[in-house]
């Protein structure tokens, strides 16, 4: 009789090895397919990754949810949870996730953020998965695990100084084209983090009164630094196109002003190395003579 159960026992074993051998030959696995910043601001930015469920078994996986903790510098900053999602055999599914960033959170569990240069993001988690086969494990957890370099970043645009100065504004001196607008326009943008930056505008415009009177499509920065300063500083003629400017100008009128910008900061040594965002500010001017 015992005879008899060890050999069930023996013959049922080794069905349950050759079984889980054919079904189960490569565990499933999340692969990530791309990363990037799909949306940055003065706030914050989102990073968007591409990954993907791949089921090499034979058999389809049940419903279930990828969790995982959000750690900068090994500290938790959140946790998140996915959507419900399932995956047939030998098949594979999409599984966007979407990581919303505050520089504000980060700063509350990194206490050298001032100071570091890189910060490691570190995604920790994984997805189990309930079976109900014989002969098959009841629980199959697939891992999921992302580490990347990001820098130590909290964007920040001051005016340092914007105004307006008519220059020759007597009668004959418009006649001739000899009466010019001093515009006195800078930008000291800089990063409160540890990191350092190259910068780079793009589609730059000041207007007045929708009044274009600079327009650069690129202007980029070699230095490498934790601040830099943005002079759009010009004089400008007053031609036949902008008398009507002028007389407003030397009425001293209030007049509105629109700045539109986009800024890229370029970092070194670090996975994600472009953060990219507009930036607009809009007001009013009035004429220093």
């Amino acid at each position: 009789m015992k005879k008899t159960l060890y050999l069930i026992f023996f013959f049922f074993f080794i069905n349950c090895s050759v079984f889980q051998k054919i079904f189960m030959k490569k565990d499933p696995e999340f692969v990530i397919k791309s990363i990037k910043l799909e949306k940055v601001n003065l706030e914050g930015f989102t990073i968007k990754f591409d990954s993907e469920l791949i089921n090499y078994y034979k058999f389809g996986l049940p419903k279930s949810k990828l969790h995982f903790d959000v750690k900068i510098n090994d500290n938790l900053l959140s946790k998140y949870t996915s959507e419900e999602f399932q995956v047939a055999s030998e098949s594979s599914v999409p599984i966007p996730i979407y990581l919303n960033f505050k520089y504000f959170d980060i700063t509350k569990v990194v206490k050298e953020f001032a100071t570091s240069d890189i910060l490691k993001l570190k995604l920790d988690g994984g997805a189990k998965f309930s079976l109900n086969l014989p002969a098959f494990p009841k629980e199959i957890y697939v891992p999921f695990q992302i580490e990347k370099t990001i820098p130590s970043f909290i964007p920040s645009i001051q005016i340092q100084d914007m105004n307006l100065e008519l220059e020759n504004t007597k009668f004959q001196d418009l006649l001739v084209g000899n009466t010019k607008l001093k515009l006195n326009l800078k930008f000291l943008i800089e990063n409160k983090g540890g990191s350092s930056f190259k910068l780079l505008t793009k589609d730059t415009f000041f207007k007045i009164e929708n009044q274009n009177l600079i327009s650069i499509t690129t202007k980029e920065f070699d230095n490498n630094a934790k601040q830099q300063l943005l002079d759009l500083s010009s004089e400008i003629f007053i031609q036949e196109n902008l008398k009507n400017l002028f007389m407003a100008l030397a009425g001293n009128q209030k007049l509105k002003y629109n700045f539109e910008s986009k800024l890229r900061f370029q970092f070194e040594k670090v996975d994600l190395n472009e953060f990219e965002f507009p930036i607009q500010y809009q007001g009013n001017l009035t004429t220093k003579k």
